[in-house]
Parts: C-alpha cells; sequence; structure tokens
C-alpha cells in the first residue's frame, strides 16, 4: 500500500471527535466484517471497485464493547486505519494498519484510556500475561493463541 495508487473503496465513519477511516476495502471480508445490512454494502459500493472476493470470511474482528469505550479508545488511535477496537472491563486493543500493521493495548486508568503497548503484528498471550490482562478479555480482543470457545 505505501507508495502504490489506492484503486480501492475506503470505508470511513464519521464519530463524535470526527472521521476515522477504517478499512481499505480491496477484500470482500474487509467490508463484511463491519456488519452493515446488504442495502447498505450495496449502496456504499455503488460505482466503487469490486473488491476481491476471499469469501468464506471466519473470525473477523469488529467493534466490541461499550460504543463510549470503543470510541474513546478510536479517538486515541492515530493510524491510517482502524478496522476495530475491542473493549472490555478496563481493558481494550485496536487493530490498525496503514505503514505496516499491528494491534494497539489500552488500559483504562482513573477513567481514562491509556496507551499500554502498540507494535507492529498480532500480540499474543505472552503480551496479555505481561500486562496482566485477565484470561477473560483475550477472546473479545481475537488473541490468535488464545484457547477460546
Amino acid at each position: 500500500m505505501e507508495g502504490s495508487l489506492v484503486t480501492a473503496a475506503v470505508l470511513v465513519k464519521r464519530f463524535s471527535f470526527g472521521w476515522q477511516a477504517l478499512d481499505l476495502l480491496n477484500f470482500r471480508c474487509r467490508l463484511e466484517s463491519h456488519e452493515l445490512s446488504k442495502d447498505v454494502e450495496a449502496r456504499l459500493m455503488h460505482g466503487m471497485p469490486q473488491p476481491q472476493d476471499d469469501r468464506p470470511c471466519r473470525g473477523l474482528p469488529h467493534d466490541v464493547g461499550p460504543e463510549a469505550d470503543v470510541e474513546a479508545v478510536r479517538r486515541l488511535m492515530r493510524r491510517p486505519f482502524v478496522p476495530y477496537v475491542a473493549a472490555s472491563g478496563e481493558w481494550a486493543m485496536g487493530g490498525w494498519y496503514g505503514a505496516g500493521g499491528g494491534e494497539s493495548l489500552y488500559e483504562k486508568r482513573g477513567g481514562r484510556w491509556q496507551l499500554v503497548e502498540s507494535g507492529g503484528g498480532a500480540m499474543n498471550v505472552d503480551y496479555m500475561r505481561k500486562y496482566g490482562v485477565p484470561q477473560s478479555d483475550w477472546c473479545e480482543f481475537g488473541i490468535v493463541d488464545a484457547t477460546c470457545r
């Protein structure tokens, strides 16, 4: 993506703090991960370049948790694309990409969200243990090597 012409649609959403780019819609599963109605998808994609069909889509991350917490964490994420934020209890994780990609971990301290760790690639169980994230939150965050039902 870096240094190349963008020829796919960009999905954006308006939040209280302004507009945020959610995803580059070059793959069908990226569009479907936002759980829009088929009618909304059709209207959004009318006249846009068609994304590659990479279905079946499985285990796609999406916003999870109280809307106020999700939005507060999104406000802190200054990345080109933020496809999802998952908030659970006092912890939250957001995915990002553009000039690389990875995940950012946040903790609510004194009623305010604060960045704990941000890095390239997916965070695993070792990161969760390192920072004391409760095991009950791991599956909400889509931790790759967590045992989830």
